[in-house]
C-alpha cells in the first residue's frame, strides 16, 4: 500500500531519499565570547545578577527537599499558603525576612557574612536553628 501512495505522487518505491542539507558553517561562541559580542558590561552584569538570584531560590527549594518536606508542610510551618510558599521558591529576589521564615521553617539556622575585597569577614546575622518545643 505504501509503494502505491508514494507512486502517486511521482515517486518510485526504490528510490533513496536525498541528503539533508548539512547547517551552514557558522561559527559557534562559548558563553563569554556571546556575552562580550552581545550585550554591554552594564547588561552582562544584570545577567550575571539574575543567574545568582535564580539559584538562590533554586537552592532553597533544594534544601527543602532534602528534608523531605512538602511545599504544603512547610507553608503550615511559616504561617502562609502553599501558592505563597510556591512564589517565593520562584522568586528572583527573596527578602531577608523571608528566606529567614524559611530555613527556621525546615528547623535550621541561618548565618549570614559580609566579606571584603581583602577577604576579612564580618558577621552580620547568625540566627541558631530553633529548638522544638518536646511536651
Amino acid at each position: 500500500m505504501k509503494a502505491r501512495a508514494t507512486a502517486k505522487r511521482g515517486r518510485t518505491a526504490n528510490r533513496k531519499p536525498t541528503p539533508r542539507r548539512t547547517a551552514s558553517k557558522k561559527r559557534l561562541f562559548t558563553l563569554e565570547e556571546a556575552e562580550r559580542e552581545f550585550f554591554t558590561p552594564r547588561q552582562r552584569d544584570e545577567i550575571h545578577e539574575k543567574a545568582r538570584e535564580k539559584v538562590a531560590a533554586i537552592r532553597l527549594q533544594r534544601l527543602r527537599e532534602k528534608r523531605a518536606m512538602t511545599q504544603e508542610d512547610l507553608a503550615r510551618r511559616m504561617g502562609v499558603s502553599q501558592a505563597s510558599l510556591s512564589k517565593l521558591e520562584r522568586r528572583e529576589n527573596v527578602t531577608l525576612s523571608s528566606m529567614v521564615a524559611y530555613v527556621r521553617g525546615l528547623g535550621l539556622g541561618l548565618h549570614i557574612e559580609a566579606v571584603h575585597a581583602n577577604g576579612a569577614r564580618e558577621d552580620l546575622i547568625d540566627l541558631p536553628p530553633r529548638r522544638r518545643n518536646r511536651a
